[in-house]
């Protein structure tokens, strides 16, 4: 009887001492957080209907630009037409009819040719015009900015009054002070990413360093 008590006394010895050296494998995961969910309101509809209406007039205006030429080409051909069949009415001696609708139809394509006429130049000057404000904007992000600011080498931070976003490119301007709050200058400086350009949002202060001459964002706040 005391070999049978002893047996299963050895097991369990043998089992506790193979749990103490056994392998614990530990899995580890990041904890996930439900973001809350922004119930669209009125302003963000009024916003994507803004956005909408925008869009269609360029597609609207697109379009216009696009048939336009053939518009002006169709009522040339429509008074050249009704100018022959004049000539074949006045020629008949009256046995042909049809001259108060030439004569329409004269009259409607020369207002047709006048108002494409002065649409094209319409349409011309504003693509000019937009030409020379894209090249302005374009210039107004130039990475070259932040060489050009004349200031010496250091730490500072900006009060910006103005700034502009095109894409992932941005540029602030406004007053520079130093770290102990003494006024330096107003100056533009130009960043990239959203690191630099504050991811669209409001900014009330833009700490920049010059390294060499040349400025680089180091916060947006």
């Amino acid at each position: 009887r005391q070999a049978e008590l002893d047996s299963p006394l050895a097991q369990r010895t043998w089992l506790s001492q193979q749990v103490a050296m056994s392998t614990v494998t530990i899995s580890l995961s990041p904890i996930t957080t439900i973001a809350d969910v922004e119930v669209p309101g009125f302003l963000s509809g009024l916003e994507s209907g803004w956005s909408a209406l925008v869009t269609l007039a360029k597609v609207a205006v697109t379009a216009a630009g696009f048939f336009l030429p053939f518009l002006i080409i169709a009522a040339i051909i429509a008074l050249v037409l009704a100018r022959n069949s004049s000539k074949e009415i006045a020629a008949s001696g009256g046995t042909i009819g049809g001259a108060g609708i030439n004569t329409a139809t004269r009259i409607i394509s020369w207002i047709n040719i006048v108002v494409y006429g002065i649409a094209a130049i319409v349409f011309g000057i504003l693509a000019v015009a937009g030409i020379g404000i894209f090249a302005q904007v374009a210039s107004s992000v130039d990475p070259a900015i932040n060489s050009q600011t004349g200031l010496a080498d250091g730490e500072y931070v900006m009060d910006p009054t103005g700034s502009l976003v095109i894409n992932d490119k941005c540029t602030f301007s406004g007053t520079v002070y130093t770290f102990d709050n003494a006024t330096v200058a107003d100056t533009t400086i130009y960043g990239e990413g959203p690191a630099q350009c504050g991811l669209g949002t409001d900014t009330s202060a833009i700490y920049f360093e010059v390294r060499g001459g040349v400025a680089r964002i180091v916060e947006v706040q």
